[in-house]
């Protein structure tokens, strides 16, 4: 008799701390990575590649693509260089063979904070190529750290 009342409670127990986990995890997902946190991100991560000169502007001025981020949030002077903020299309539009952009991917949340890739895409007049860098970021006393990964690139002729 008692085990016939012990399994339904046990199932009832199971039920419901699965509920539990599914609902946060569900909240998690679609709250999403707010805009604000995302623009500490990009900031750093392009403050830490014009610092080690992992990224040359053309002139004195970054192009940088408005996928994946809010450029409201973003300064228009990241150390000294400004930035401007364009849609793929006008990147385009801008393109007459001697041309230098960034992309942020999608930031990815995960147990330890969140993972972007940022990819910059080049032309000249001489050749043409694409390098990617994957980052993971975790916030530290309310600030943003960035941990430069993996490195991928191709260059075309």
């Amino acid at each position: 008799m008692m085990k016939q009342r012990v399994f339904p409670l046990l199932i009832l127990v199971c039920g419901f701390g699965f509920a539990l986990n599914a609902s946060a995890s569900f909240s998690r997902i679609a709250l999403g990575l707010p805009d604000e946190d995302k623009a500490q991100i990009v900031k750093s991560i392009l403050e830490q590649r014009l610092s080690n000169h992992k990224v040359y502007p053309l002139g004195r001025e970054l192009i940088l693509s408005t996928e994946n981020i809010n450029i409201e949030l973003i300064p228009n002077r990241i150390s000294s260089i400004g930035v401007s903020f364009l849609k793929l299309d006008e990147i385009s539009k801008r393109d007459k063979g001697n041309i230098r952009y960034l992309v942020f991917g999608e930031f990815k949340e995960t147990d330890s904070g969140v993972e972007v890739e940022l990819s910059e895409i080049w032309r000249d007049g001489i050749a043409r190529g694409w390098s990617r860098t994957a980052y993971k970021c975790r916030k530290v006393d309310g600030k943003w750290l960035t941990e430069e990964g993996e490195e991928s690139f191709e260059i075309y002729n």
